[in-house]
């Protein structure tokens, strides 16, 4: 399938969007060459890989997850995964993988398939409420090949703000 100059367009911007809410820069080839993964990054703190769908799901598939980890550890860099949806239910999410567990009322999902489906409207639901820039998902892949594999997922701006805040704390 080859890419529009509309599509690009799209992932341009979302990239370039991604670089400025983290201070950091868009990576040259959007990824593409071997010294330089990922479509944005902050040198020293993030790598993040940017998806967009204009469709109400979008399949967040384990391979991509781990393959922005791999990439952003080898650099001491934390990996954001950005979806954004841009159909009826706009918003942004970032998934980061994580070891702990947390309480509270979020939506968890746990699969042995390699793929999830996010749903914008039940994502969109949750994602504003009152979390105060808690995640708002938790998705654990469990398989026979990989250790278990689990990410949280925020909303976007939440994030952003929250991570702000915690810097100019310290």
């Amino acid at each position: 399938m080859s890419v529009t100059r509309r599509q690009k367009r799209l992932s341009k911007n979302q990239e370039k969007q991604a670089a400025k809410d983290i201070g950091g820069t868009i990576t040259p080839g959007s990824g593409s060459l071997a010294h330089s993964k990922g479509d944005a990054r902050l040198s020293g703190e993030y790598l993040i890989e940017c998806k967009y769908t204009q469709a109400d799901k979008y399949i967040l598939k384990l391979d991509e997850l781990l393959k922005i980890r791999g990439e952003a550890y080898k650099r001491g860099e934390c990996p954001l995964f950005q979806v954004e949806f841009k159909g009826e239910n706009k918003a942004k999410y970032v998934f980061i993988p994580s070891q702990r567990t947390i309480s509270g009322d979020i939506i968890r999902m746990c699969t042995r398939n390699k793929s999830v489906i996010l749903d914008s409207k039940l994502m969109f639901e949750r994602a504003f409420k009152d979390n105060n820039g808690l995640p708002f998902i938790e998705i654990e892949f469990h398989g026979t090949n990989y250790e278990i594999f689990k990410v949280f997922g925020y909303e976007w701006n939440s994030y952003i703000k929250k991570k702000e805040e915690d810097n100019d704390r310290n």
